[in-house]
């Protein structure tokens, strides 16, 4: 949900209620309203809080998300830059070529098998195929 204060500034607000069912989710808007350059209000989801506490203001109650939008929309200029600098960097790291290049690197520093892998079909040789019987034609 995004709260709007007279256009000043936009909050991008994640409310996800805390329970077994909300657990492991990965709220992945982060990252795109992080691209927009929002600041952000969540409620303590660990894959929020933990690679993204230090941008995401994580607030824990009511009272608590209240005044994390408050602060985000009392942010100084200065204060609003160096946290949209900070998101800048946090996607430029995380792009699909960033990502795609760190694959690349993995799979050519990984050494190749010395053994067939654990799933692959083992080569059999076929048995000689027998000629089809020749049925007389009357």
């Amino acid at each position: 949900m995004v709260l709007n204060s007279t256009d000043r500034e936009t909050i991008q607000k994640w409310t996800h209620a805390l329970n077994d069912a909300t657990r492991f989710i990965s709220p992945t808007k982060v990252l795109e309203y992080m691209a927009a350059e929002l600041p952000s209000v969540s409620t303590p989801i660990a894959d929020v809080a933990k690679p993204y506490g230090h941008v995401v203001a994580i607030a824990h109650g009511h009272e608590q998300f209240v005044a994390a939008c408050e602060e985000a929309l009392a942010r100084t200029p200065d204060g609003a830059a160096e946290l949209r600098g900070t998101m800048r960097a946090i996607v430029a790291g995380t792009s699909w070529d960033v990502t795609a290049d760190g694959m690349r690197r993995l799979i050519a520093s990984t050494a190749p098998r010395q053994q067939a892998p654990r799933f692959a079909p083992r080569h059999r040789p076929r048995p000689a195929r027998q000629p089809a019987p020749r049925i007389p034609v009357q």
